[in-house]
């Protein structure tokens, strides 16, 4: 055999290998085919480990992206509930709001607009 084995002929040298009767070259065939496989088996492990971590690694990073959306997203609902508070209170004093005392009353909106907390951070969320 000059050309690569066939599965059928492997099979049937390891037929021979078992009942004892393997010639020397066929011996040496079958050993070579072995190593081969051997070799594909260790590559495809090791291609299949290295896109197990790249996989983890992603997996993990998607949840570290997830967990900051989260909180980037319960800072913003709480700057909302904040903003909305302080859009009530103006409410509130312009609805007292007579013009004799309507400078007060800006001093007033100008303290509870104030008082909403800003964004503190320039940074992304993720």
């Amino acid at each position: 055999m000059t050309e690569d084995p066939t599965r059928e002929q492997l099979l049937h040298l390891a037929e021979r290998a078992r009942r004892g009767v393997l010639l020397p070259a066929e011996g040496a065939l079958l050993a070579d085919a072995m190593a081969e496989l051997t070799e594909e088996v260790v590559n495809a492990t090791q291609t299949a480990e290295f896109y197990e971590a790249a996989h983890s690694r992603m997996r993990d990073r998607a949840e570290v992206a997830e967990v900051r959306a989260t909180a980037h997203i319960t800072g913003l609902e709480q700057r909302a509930e904040q903003a909305e508070a302080a859009i009530e209170r103006v409410r509130a004093e312009l609805a007292l709001c007579d013009w004799p005392h309507a400078e007060v009353r800006a001093d007033r909106i100008t303290d509870a607009l104030d008082q909403a907390q800003q964004p503190t951070t320039t940074e992304a969320p993720c």
